[in-house]
């Protein structure tokens, strides 16, 4: 119920809760949505339940494991041989060697080697030793572990040509006579990745007389009477704002920048890995041309994900409004949520368990060479404020993610590949805080705590932006 006025008599059963703890009527949504925004990544997360506690133990850890099977690249130039079925030595490039001094290559698999009379063939790994070579992983001059490989072919009368540095190799089986021992096993890397947390805040203070001249509404939950006005809304999507900033484009405190506590120690700064950094580092990039985005870019996509190893025929188009009017423009025939007759079930149940329709947050579907590509079209990206500022490309970027979870190889964890964690552990949830400090105010709902005719909120979020799988994402830019 509204409330002209501030006084709040039920003052030992009331308190001030986030937005997020209780349902708003929709003319109320509208209201604020219209002033502040609806399509945020936090509000998205929330709708889609890819939030997950974390301890207070930074960074958070979580580990990918590489493809079961992998091709190699060869290290320098290596000259034809001497004649038919003669072999020839290839070095791996040391890139490829993984902490544990491993390479993917066995002895006695086979090669696939593609000769100049356009034909395939086989070649066997006869040996495999170790060497060493002095290249750039470890800087100029500095001998890298690595392996040569001895290829013999298969076929008697193929003379094996000229091989150059960076040829990429793919692997086949491995063969064996009579009576003979067993392969060793395979090497398959395990990579570790960390994900550092970062604590945002916002404050808003009210006098006495600006408090009472609010309007605040009042929603009954769990016997207490819940409490916000308009002016305090604004504060928390002040603080949703922050919290999507780091979420996309936060950079770890490498430089160590510090900030002094309240018992003057000098304290780090805590910042994590956003979504983009991640994908500026690992994700495939795909470039459009300025003149639009053609129908056709599309079919790189569902290349790349093959290539690694993506199963799902469902992906997140996150975008900016730039981008969004051009991939329509393509000539994609768009579903809206909302529209008479439209049926998304499938991504409802898939994504939102089924309560498409009360999210508050609009989506659109578009199907192309067998991806649904479920598109968001975030504000983030289009608020001239912080990254829809026109120096900038997002407001013409985006970001597609399958949809999709992994397996820790480490500890069996079931994971989002997207999504975003908060401090919660041992009785203490800092995924939002919401505290009042009170003066002589007139606001019965918290003690009086001082002499000023004022009242302060704080809010607080405890974060940890998360990516896993970043290399089977894509980023999408204007060239």
């Amino acid at each position: 119920m509204p409330a002209t006025g501030l006084r709040v008599d039920a003052t030992n059963n009331t308190k001030i809760s986030s937005l997020y703890d209780f349902g708003l009527q929709p003319n109320i949504h509208d209201v604020l949505f219209k002033r502040y925004g609806k399509n945020t990544a936090v509000r998205m997360l929330r709708s889609m339940g890819r939030e997950f506690p974390v301890s207070a133990n930074m960074p958070f850890k979580a580990h990918e494991e590489d493809r079961i099977h992998s091709t190699f690249t060869v290290f320098g130039d290596t000259s034809a041989a001497s004649g038919a079925g003669d072999s020839v030595t290839v070095t791996v490039n040391p890139d490829e060697v993984d902490g544990n001094g491993n390479v993917y290559p066995r002895e006695n698999q086979v090669v696939y080697y593609k000769h100049t009379d356009g034909k395939v063939y086989e070649l066997q790994i006869t040996s495999k030793d170790e060497t060493s070579v002095s290249a750039s992983v470890n800087g100029l001059g500095d001998q890298d572990l690595t392996y040569n490989l001895t290829l013999t072919p298969l076929d008697g009368d193929l003379t094996i040509g000229a091989i150059s540095d960076g040829t990429e190799f793919s692997l086949g089986g491995l063969k064996y006579g009579e009576d003979t021992g067993q392969p060793a096993g395979t090497a398959t890397g395990i990579f570790e990745r960390e994900f550092y947390d970062v604590i945002s805040k916002e404050t808003s203070k009210f006098t006495g007389v600006a408090l009472a001249n609010q309007k605040w509404y009042e929603i009954q939950e769990g016997g207490y009477s819940s409490w916000w006005s308009e002016a305090y809304a604004k504060t928390e999507f002040l603080l949703d704002l922050e919290e999507d900033l780091h979420l996309f484009l936060g950079q770890v405190n490498s430089n160590n920048i510090t900030q002094t506590d309240t018992d003057a120690n000098s304290v780090k700064v805590r910042s994590g890995k956003g979504w983009w950094k991640w994908m500026d580092e690992l994700a495939y990039k795909l470039n459009y041309e300025a003149d639009g985005f053609d129908i056709f870019y599309l079919d790189e996509i569902r290349y790349y994900l093959e290539t690694q190893q993506v199963s799902t025929d469902l992906a997140m188009f996150f975008m900016g409004s730039g981008l969004y009017n051009k991939v329509e423009n393509a000539g994609l025939d768009f579903v809206q949520s909302y529209s008479s007759g439209t049926d998304l079930t499938k991504v409802k149940e898939t994504m939102f368990g089924g309560d498409g329709d009360n999210l508050g947050v609009n989506f659109g579907s578009f199907t192309k060479n067998g991806i649904t590509y479920v598109c968001q079209n975030l504000d983030i990206f289009n608020d001239p404020t912080t990254l829809g500022n026109p120096q900038y490309d997002f407001n013409d970027s985006g970001m597609i993610i399958p949809y999709e979870q992994m397996q820790d190889p480490v500890n069996g964890q079931i994971l989002d590949n997207l999504g975003v964690g908060y401090v919660s552990h041992n009785e203490v949830n800092r995924r939002r805080l919401i505290e009042i400090q009170n003066g002589m105010s007139g606001f019965q709902g918290a003690p009086s705590l001082n002499q000023y005719d004022n009242v302060k909120l704080y809010m607080l979020s405890h974060l940890v932006p998360f990516m896993i799988g970043a290399n089977r994402t894509v980023q999408v830019k204007p060239a």
